[in-house]
């Protein structure tokens, strides 16, 4: 009777082992789930069903990781927005070009003929111009304006401006320093030619950016008497430049000088640019 117990519970036993067994052997997809199923995770997204694997990606492996956007170095711009082009560096202002008289080969050609018949010394130099819109297609290196004047240093001008100063410093200016100072002229000392720029404190083109424009610092005399363009107490000196002043206004279109603004100081500016009003400007 006991053998037999003991070999019920044996085989009860043995039973009990192979079910242990077969259930640890079975595949993962047949076991039971009798835990709790957790829930997901609030930022996970769900896996569409069927979806097409990423190009590139070998099917039934995961998707290689998105990499990170690079963090932003303290100092360094942010990132504009999508879409959003970065703004443009504001441009200066291009300078208003003033309308400009035409001008032939022929009257270029006969302009030279009457200085070289003054005795005036000059040489003919490249062409300037700039993207602004300076122009300056025939200009003129000015070194005498007469057998006896000289210009220092030379001057670069179009060849009508150094017509109209070399009749003025001939028939004018050496006129009143002998009758003033004593003495005739013997060159003059310029301050400016040919300058690509702006009017101080406008947009507008200088006449300078045309060769059309001469500063005048100072009138050196033939025994020596330099009369320098400025505000002075030597009164033969001051009657002397307030004259050629005056005279000026006329054979110039413009005629600028110590008084008329702070720029014009120290020199005397003329120029020959055409006034609506058909009058000279003179200050």
């Amino acid at each position: 009777m006991k053998v037999r117990t003991l070999a019920k519970s044996l085989g009860v036993a043995a039973a009990l082992i192979a079910a242990v067994v077969t259930a640890l052997s079975a595949p993962a997809d047949r076991l039971p789930s009798k835990g709790p199923v957790p829930e997901p995770r609030a930022d996970a997204q769900p896996a569409a069903p069927n979806a097409e694997p990423a190009s590139g990606q070998e099917p039934g492996t995961l998707p290689h990781p998105t990499p990170r956007p690079a963090e932003p170095q303290p100092g360094a711009d942010a990132a504009k927005p999508s879409g959003e082009a970065a703004p443009e560096p504001s441009a200066a202002p291009k300078p208003e070009v003033p309308p400009r008289p035409p001008t032939s080969p022929a009257e270029e050609a006969a302009c030279r003929q009457r200085l070289k018949a003054m005795g005036a010394r000059f040489e003919e130099e490249p062409a300037q111009s700039d993207p602004s819109g300076c122009d300056f297609p025939r200009p003129l290196s000015l070194t005498a304006l007469s057998s006896d004047i000289a210009v220092t240093p030379p001057a670069l001008v179009n060849c009508a401006t150094a017509e109209a100063v070399a009749r003025f410093a001939t028939g004018t200016v050496s006129r009143l320093a002998k009758e003033e100072l004593g003495a005739g002229l013997k060159s003059i000392s310029q301050a400016s030619g040919y300058v690509c720029r702006p009017r101080n404190g406008t947009h507008k083109l200088s006449e300078h950016a045309f060769g059309n424009a001469l500063d005048i610092a100072a009138f050196v005399l033939i025994d020596g008497q330099v009369v320098e363009v400025t505000a002075t107490r030597n009164p033969k000196q001051s009657v002397f430049l307030s004259k050629v002043r005056d005279a000026a206004c006329g054979p110039f279109k413009t005629v600028l000088g110590p008084g008329s603004d702070a720029d014009h100081a120290t020199h005397f500016h003329v120029d020959l640019a055409e006034r609506r009003s058909g009058k000279p400007f003179c200050q």
